[in-house]
């Protein structure tokens, strides 16, 4: 029951992805027709609105999450550039760069194919947002305090508690 809603919906999705027949046909290059053939079943294709738009999928093995998790790494690593001339910010790419790796290490150790999928999921969203401006200068900036880093967390209940930070 549930294979076949997400064969509808993948069948759906592809009849809206792929282009009609019709505009190949008015086409003059060869890739443009190449490009209109329908879909296999089973067979992606990547938005042309963004190339950050990706499909969700289960992670084969350790190997196969280790390669998407590098993969995405290297995206943040070279979108920080564009991250700060986007937003402005005050922090050079290289604090961006920095907080990335400190973000990806925090979850270095995580061995379940299942909560590791979700993480590359969630990376992946928070990117194809940041790089779409759908954030504003105080989400990204958020990432730069330092409670973030732990120094406020660690501290005893007490201690902020008269400071005034429970």
């Amino acid at each position: 029951m549930i294979a076949s809603t997400m064969l509808r919906r993948l069948a759906h999705t592809s009849a809206a992805v792929a282009p009609s027949a019709a505009a190949a046909s008015s086409s003059s290059t060869p890739t443009a027709a190449a490009a209109a053939a329908p879909l296999a079943a089973g067979e992606y294709k990547e938005s042309d609105a963004t190339h950050l738009a990706v499909f969700s999928r289960a992670s084969a093995d350790q190997a196969d999450a280790r390669a998407r998790a590098l993969s995405l790494y290297r995206k943040w690593l070279r979108s920080a550039d564009e991250i700060v001339a986007l937003y402005y910010l005050d922090v050079p790419a290289s604090a961006v760069r920095q907080r990335v790796r400190e973000e990806f290490e925090k979850n270095r150790f995580v061995t379940d194919l299942g909560t590791l999928d979700i993480v590359l999921w969630k990376g992946q969203l928070e990117l194809q947002e940041t790089i779409n401006l759908w954030k504003q200068k105080t989400h990204i900036m958020r990432y730069f305090e330092p409670a973030e880093f732990g120094d406020a967390k660690n501290a005893p209940f007490m201690d902020r508690f008269l400071q005034g930070r429970h």
